[in-house]
């Protein structure tokens, strides 16, 4: 064959082959693809390791209208596909045995919408889903052998609401072999702690106060016991407790050896004129991560207003009394540690009543399932009441400082502003003092202004970014924050808005920040930008530049 010929031949199937790869490119890339031509696609694999997942489920729903879900099963290479769909924004999640069910690229409560028609590959799309993780273990005694229907405790931590905390998770109990098990579980960090009584255990009791070390003396001290809550690494102080590092698909051991330790018998005076209790109305609450009340503790009346509390072990506790008289629960901080210590409950600090009025100006009528609670600032909510007909709620709760907040069962609520006593106060902080009645005017909104957007680098878009609404007050309004996370062409929608004035910010990689400290998301409002909420009910505002993503 000619030399000229052979050219022009190859020319040619170099041409086709060309032309055939940019046909599939854009097929796959949805650039053109028509009403009902779209496709979405992609393989299901494991995060741990990569390797592909057969028989997962995967779900698509059309975000404006979910109501009809399609799903798939995936091949035996993990592969899946969803055709004849038009150009729109699409939800993906996937569920498998041994895995955590999660949405695409899923961070916490967030994860990435699918974009058809914009020209995307939305066809070669990685699904990473979690193994789950557990966390097992024994619980023994002094001797090594079993503590059966010992109280385990799990406890992770949480950025949800922007800040590091420890949060309770999830309880257990041991079984006949002392074995717990604690799951299913996603990656992260875990405390683990115990709560047991010790089965042997005999605590003696006095029966008046000047008999006590007579009647003591008739029981061998080393019957009289008990187990402090102990946490993983064999640690009684809540601070020196090792944390777990759970990685995806790991089932970590964590074994938890108890030792007992003499059991305290308090004496503790309740206040003046206060009647005789039932037990019920005398409690201890141990200070630490395990906050709970102690197992195994005995109590009885040894003379009027005076009760004897025996099988405590050696630690500090908040001694709660409530006064059947005045309805009012009082509290003592105590330290434990002398045997037929003597404690002086009588000036325990009344708890404070705080009525709430509430006035929601978006609607016409307080609905059923709207609470209010008092949250200690970054930290947990102490008391909750639900919000009556007449847009009232009493709350009781001990001194200190306290954040007021809103939720409902359909609708979070932020606070617009607070009033004590009619006056005016900023932010949403409550200075409560000992055994006062607080009268709070509350204004919540749900928030019907919405923001969107689109985050690029340069101008490429961004997916799976971190988009934050910035209030310019953090501090005072820590509930005016919005999160959302960027879809697949880097658009993102903020919802619920209260008005006020804010910063716009996209971090990559920023899931694990404490977003809602000031100090920390300082440095990122500079490259950030301000928008103004007004009343908007009904149009979203829309940010004529992109928000540019900036790295961690």
């Amino acid at each position: 064959m000619p030399r000229r010929t052979c050219c022009r031949m190859a020319a040619c199937i170099a041409a086709f082959a060309l032309i055939a790869s940019l046909c599939v490119e854009s097929q796959s890339s949805n650039a053109t693809c028509a009403a009902g031509a779209c496709r979405i696609g992609g393989t299901v694999v494991s995060a741990s390791d990569g390797h592909p997942l057969s028989r997962a489920r995967v779900i698509l729903a059309d975000t404006k209208d979910p109501r009809s879900p399609k799903s798939v099963i995936t091949e035996e290479d993990g592969g899946f596909s969803f055709a004849g769909l038009d150009a729109g924004k699409f939800s993906l999640e996937a569920l498998r045995r041994g895995f955590v069910t999660g949405g695409f690229d899923q961070h916490g409560s967030f994860s990435t919408a699918i974009v058809t028609g914009a020209g995307l590959d939305t066809e070669h799309l990685l699904f990473r889903l979690t193994p789950q993780s557990y966390i097992f273990g024994q619980v023994l005694d002094e001797n090594g052998d079993p503590v059966r229907g010992a109280a385990v405790r799990l406890y992770r931590e949480d950025r949800e609401d922007g800040v590091n905390q420890v949060v309770p998770s999830r309880p257990s109990k041991t079984d006949d072999l002392g074995m717990y098990e604690l799951g299913p579980n996603s990656p992260g960090t875990y405390f683990v702690s115990v709560r047991a009584s010790v089965w042997y255990a005999v605590h003696p009791q006095q029966a008046d106060s000047n008999t006590q070390r007579e009647t003591m003396s008739r029981v061998d001290p080393s019957l009289d016991v008990a187990y402090p809550v102990t946490y993983y690494g064999d640690e009684t102080n809540t601070d020196e407790g090792v944390p777990i590092q759970l990685k995806g698909g790991e089932r970590f051991r964590a074994d938890i050896h108890l030792a007992p330790v003499p059991a305290l018998h308090l004496l503790v005076h309740v206040p003046a004129g206060a009647p005789n209790f039932a037990p019920a109305f005398l409690s201890l609450q141990q200070s630490g991560l395990d906050n709970g009340f102690l197992p195994g503790v005995q109590e009885r009346i040894v003379s009027p207003g005076v009760r004897e509390v025996t099988g405590v072990p050696e630690g500090n506790y908040t001694v709660n009394i409530f006064d059947q008289a005045t309805g009012q629960m009082h509290t003592t901080q105590v330290s434990a540690t002398i045997q037929g210590q003597d404690v002086d409950a009588t000036g325990g600090e009344p708890t404070a009543v705080v009525n709430v009025s509430v006035r929601l100006p978006e609607e016409r009528s307080f609905p059923s399932g709207l609470y209010v609670g008092l949250q200690v600032p970054k930290g947990m909510v102490k008391t909750v009441g639900e919000v009556d007909a007449k847009g009232e709620a009493h709350l009781q709760v001990p001194s200190g400082e306290y954040q007021l907040v809103g939720w409902g069962e359909r609708k979070r609520y932020s606070v617009l502003g607070l009033s004590l006593g009619g006056q005016s106060v900023g932010g949403e902080k409550i200075h409560v003092d000992p055994g006062a009645t607080l009268a709070v005017a509350a204004t919540l909104a749900s928030g019907q202004g919405s923001l969107e957007g689109v985050v690029k680098k340069g101008t490429t878009p961004v997916a799976s970014a971190m988009v934050v609404l910035v209030p310019d007050d953090p501090a005072e309004h820590p509930d005016f924050f919005r999160r959302d996370q960027s879809d697949l062409d880097g658009t993102f929608a903020l919802r619920s808005l209260v008005p006020g004035k804010y910063t716009v910010i996209a971090i990559e990689n920023g899931w694990d920040l404490e977003w809602s400290r000031p100090d920390i998301i300082a440095s990122f409002l500079a490259r950030g930008q301000k928008v103004v909420v007004g009343d908007q009910r009904t149009e979203a505002i829309k940010l004529a530049d992109p928000v540019q993503a900036q790295e961690r």
